[in-house]
């Protein structure tokens, strides 16, 4: 069982800490788009290079920040 395997059909992440937090939603979606890495909620870090097993396993990827949330 992976630790991405969570009792959900949506997967939440935040930027990774040592990333600048206060972001334009532009800007999270771009870091999303070029790879950046990003946290999931109580677990490990991943980016959209894990697409095909995230995908796979859940049904929206939503990424929280400092003023909301955004789905990718």
């Amino acid at each position: 069982m992976s630790i991405f395997d969570f009792n959900s059909c949506n997967l939440y992440l935040t930027p990774a800490p040592w990333r600048k937090w206060m972001q334009t939603r532009e800007e999270i979606v771009e870091d999303w788009r070029t790879g950046k890495d990003f946290r999931v909620q109580n677990g490990p870090y991943c980016s959209i290079r894990d697409i095909e097993y995230i995908r796979s396993n859940f049904n929206r990827v939503y990424i929280i920040y400092d003023r909301g949330s955004i789905e990718v």
